[in-house]
């Protein structure tokens, strides 16, 4: 007789990886309609708990995780709108590392919901962060998406991130295609 209980248990822990993955799906998507209400706070704090759910279960690969730490920092608020082209840089990279690729309509929803943080800078600028957000580990970027998270009144991003972030390629085809601007200085403290 061929005993069940490895694949029994192997089903159910599967299971209830999917069911934590779902649920923190339908989480990113109910805070990008929060964002979409303009309540920023609330959209932010939405992403920030899936972000950390998916992190302490272990699933910073899932396509999932890539829209909550985006939605951070498309979240954001204006005054952040440089760290919040250093995240969304580093998110873009991130999945350029994964097996995954941003579908349509997420890749709609996300150029949409960045145009504030565009006008507020200059495309320019905006590029030129994300250029940088592209150089931060995956470390890093949570660091990032944490002090994002907790709003314009956080304290200034850590300097090693900073430090990190600074060293950008000499050319990126990451970020929407074209040379890179020279690496930035560090960033002025929030107010």
């Amino acid at each position: 007789m061929i005993s069940t209980q490895p694949t029994a248990f192997s089903l159910v822990f599967a299971g209830g990886h999917a069911r934590e993955l779902a649920q923190q799906g339908q989480r990113v998507g109910a805070a990008y309609a929060a964002l979409g209400l303009d309540r920023r706070e609330e959209a932010r704090g939405d992403f920030a708990d899936a972000a950390e759910r998916m992190i302490e279960a272990g699933m910073t690969s899932h396509y999932d995780f890539s829209c909550a730490l985006a939605g951070i920092a498309l979240a954001a608020d204006l005054a952040d709108a440089r760290r919040a082209g250093r995240l969304h840089g580093a998110t873009r990279r991130l999945r350029e590392r994964s097996e995954f690729r941003l579908n349509a309509d997420d890749d709609d929803l996300e150029r949409f919901f960045e145009q504030p943080f565009i006008e507020a800078l200059g495309m320019v600028a905006w590029k030129r962060e994300q250029a940088a957000g592209a150089a931060l580990t995956l470390n890093d970027a949570i660091a990032l998406a944490r002090s994002l998270a907790a709003g314009s009144n956080a304290t200034t991003c850590p300097t090693e991130i900073v430090k990190t972030a600074a060293v950008v390629p000499a050319s990126d085809e990451h970020s929407h295609g074209g040379p890179v601007s020279p690496p930035l200085s560090p960033l002025p403290p929030s107010r």
